[in-house]
């Protein structure tokens, strides 16, 4: 589901630049202008590729560093080209808006700490034996 996805974006904002991705499944799908060189990435896992779609400002960063998505022959600075115009196209779109609706939906569902929660939290952290 999440690959389907996340197909979709790239497919909305890839439009002049050339990517081509290989997905967890192993499959690899090109993205964008057919006639360009494309800069390739490995993404490992399926939770990468939710991260990717929920919140990918913060996604990208961390999967690079943690391993978890790759680029292909090391080109760190085409990968971060293609980004940043997909970034500048897509600022004020109906796609954009609805990733950040989306985001902070899901935050709000995550951050959600009712009392029981909160006094188990703080138990936790804070009901030390003295040893």
């Amino acid at each position: 589901m999440w690959e389907r996805i996340f197909e979709k974006l790239l497919n909305f904002m890839i439009q002049d630049d050339a990517l081509v991705v290989r997905f967890p499944s192993g499959k690899e799908r090109r993205f964008g202008d057919q006639g360009k060189e494309p800069v390739r990435i490995s993404v490992k896992d399926t939770k990468t590729v939710r991260s990717l779609c929920l919140d990918p400002d913060m996604a990208v960063g961390e999967a690079y560093m943690g391993e978890t998505l790759t680029i292909v022959d090391d080109d760190l600075h085409g990968f971060l080209e293609i980004l940043m115009k997909s970034v500048r196209m897509g600022k004020d779109s109906a796609g954009r808006k609805a990733m950040s609706m989306v985001r902070t939906a899901s935050r709000r569902i995550a951050q959600h700490n009712p009392i029981g929660k909160a006094q188990s939290n703080v138990k936790h952290h804070y009901d030390l034996s003295d040893e």
